[in-house]
Parts: C-alpha cells; structure tokens; sequence
C-alpha cells in the first residue's frame, strides 16, 4: 500500500471513531468488541468513552506475512495491548505471533466453530483415480505448487491421482502453476474448479484433503475436512499443526519436502483401512472441539470475566442482552 493511500486510510478511520463513539453512548454498551485487527476505531472509541475492548485477532498475515497495518507493525500491536483489556487469538499460532507484543496476562486462544451443511454430490467429478482436495485461494502463500509436484512425483510411480483445486486465483499465479503443471506433463491429472459455494461437498468425495499453505492462522477447511471424516495431509506450519496429530486424526509432512508429501499421500492410498480409522478419528475430534456451543461458551465466559473486571476508567457489568456489544 502506498503512503497516501496509508494516510488516506488513516484519517477515515479517525473520523469514523465519531459515530462509533455516538453508537456505543446510545446503546448503553457495556463492552467494545473488534472482531479484526484491520480496523481500530472501535478500539479508540471505547477508550473515549471509558468502556472495555477486547480485540479478536484472526488474520495471521499481518503478523508473519509481511501484510502491512497502517500504522507499522510495532506501532499498531502496541496500540492493541494498551487499548485492549482482552485479545483473544483464534489459535495458538497467532497467539505466538502476539507474544512480546500483549502481555500474557491479556491474551486468551478460543478456537472459532466450524459448521457444514449436508454435502450435494458434485457433477464434475466422476474418475475413479485416487482424488486428492486443495481448497483455498490459488496463491502463493496458499503453496499449490508443492501439492501438483507431489502429483507429478506419484504420476512418475505410476498412480492413478488426480488433484482437484478450488478457489479464486491470481493470474500470475496460476499461470506459474500452469507451467509448472504443463513440464510435467500432468495436464489430466490436475484441475482448476473455481471457486465452489460448496466446497465441502467437494471434500465429502476426496480420498485426501491437502493442506499445503505456508502458514494458516486457523484452517477451516482444514476442520471441514476433518468433518467430512477425511484424512487431512498438511505442512507442519502455522495452526496446521494444532489441528493435525500426526498419524492419528491425519499426516504431517515437512513444508518445503514435495517428496515427503508424496509418500504420505501414496500411504494413504496402500492403507485404506488406517485412512478410514484416521478419518473417523478426525470427525469425532473436529464435532466436539469445534461446535458452536463450545465456541459460545468459551467466548461469553470470557465476556462475562471482561465484564466483572472492567477496565481503569469502568467497571460495567456484562447484561446478557443483544446491545451489551458493539
């Protein structure tokens, strides 16, 4: 992003701090609640009008990626720690990212919930090869590359695989993957699909669920996999790791390591008996750490103690009531 447009985002979100600030004031809000670190005029707000924020931190970008905070990396998390009574990661990868930051005192890791509607069979795949799913934006950071070598590598072996991607992409890319695809001479054995509405459908009749990304904050294909009762294939990077146990709910291989990717694919598909039982394995785990009324629980608990404490200029109680939160 350039300076002005940086200056330029800047001062809009100064001046929105006003009505914010009248919202809060007319609804009588107990507690300000950011549900992203993109925007701080809830933060700012609130400190005005001497009520509590928690901020919810879910984009691991701008912590490890390079993605740029208007105000500077340092400058912004500093202004989150002083600001905020509470920030809650939405996985421990990102809480890490946090530390030295936020104190530990004011960081809390609640894992978001995952739901999935009843899959539909998708039309356009009907082969009998071995599937493989990558769902998510075709980009770097999301490492697609490394899954079609994995492909080529078990092509050259001689197994009948088929890799399905689906998501948005960037041009340049894509055609990077093109070429790559194009050079060995897999052009039948990869498919781009666009992005899918419902992707879990999609997963529902994979043999394998790819996670390749260099780095996920959360992975909710990653638990929608898991939900479909399928084995997960993922890099030790990021929240993957939190997800993944290696060898009882899915596989872990090194990031970087095409090769070791294609083995574990390759296991997969000569053990379907230990697939299915990780694969099951999964779904139980991924149903009862990720439901919504977990997710609701931890995340009032944590209302109601911001609550009770309240912060150095109040100490408002926590009503259970739809305009307690802004």
């Amino acid at each position: 992003m350039s300076w002005w447009r940086r200056m330029r985002s800047l001062f809009i979100s100064l001046v929105m701090v006003i009505p914010v600030l009248v919202t809060i004031l007319r609804w009588r809000s107990s507690i300000v609640y950011t549900n992203t670190t993109t925007v701080f005029t809830g933060a700012v707000a609130a400190y005005l009008t001497g009520r509590p924020h928690i901020w919810h931190v879910h984009e691991y970008g701008y912590l490890e990626h390079g993605l740029r905070f208007i105000c500077g990396k340092k400058f912004s998390l500093s202004l989150i720690s002083r600001l905020s009574v509470l920030c809650i990661a939405a996985s421990k990868a990102i809480a890490d990212a946090l530390q030295g930051f936020i104190p530990p005192s004011k960081l809390k890791v609640i894992y978001q919930s995952v739901s999935v509607s009843n899959p539909v069979m998708p039309a356009q795949i009907e082969s009998s090869a071995f599937k493989c799913i990558f769902v998510g934006q075709i980009a770097e950071g999301k490492n697609q590359e490394e899954a079609i070598m994995a492909v080529a590598e078990l092509v050259k072996r001689g197994m009948n695989i088929e890799l399905y991607l689906i998501g948005n992409s960037y041009e340049d890319y894509t055609a990077r993957l093109n070429s790559l695809i194009a050079r060995n001479g897999i052009q039948d054995n990869v498919r781009f699909l666009g992005f899918k509405n419902d992707a879990y459908s999609y997963m529902c009749i994979a043999d394998v669920v790819l996670m390749c990304s260099r780095s996920e904050g959360f992975g909710r294909v990653t638990v929608e996999g898991m939900l479909a009762g399928k084995v997960i294939i993922g890099a030790r990077s990021g929240a993957t790791t939190e997800l993944v146990e290696d060898g009882v709910t899915g596989l872990l291989y090194t990031l970087g390591a095409y090769k070791e990717l294609a083995q574990k694919i390759e296991y997969v598909f000569n053990n379907p008996a230990q697939a299915e039982l990780m694969g099951k394995s999964a779904k139980e785990w991924a149903s009862a750490k990720f439901s919504q009324e977990r997710y609701g629980d931890d995340l009032m608990q944590a209302l109601f103690e911001v609550g009770k404490s309240g912060n150095r200029r109040s100490k408002p109680t926590v009503k259970a009531r739809s305009n307690d939160l802004l």
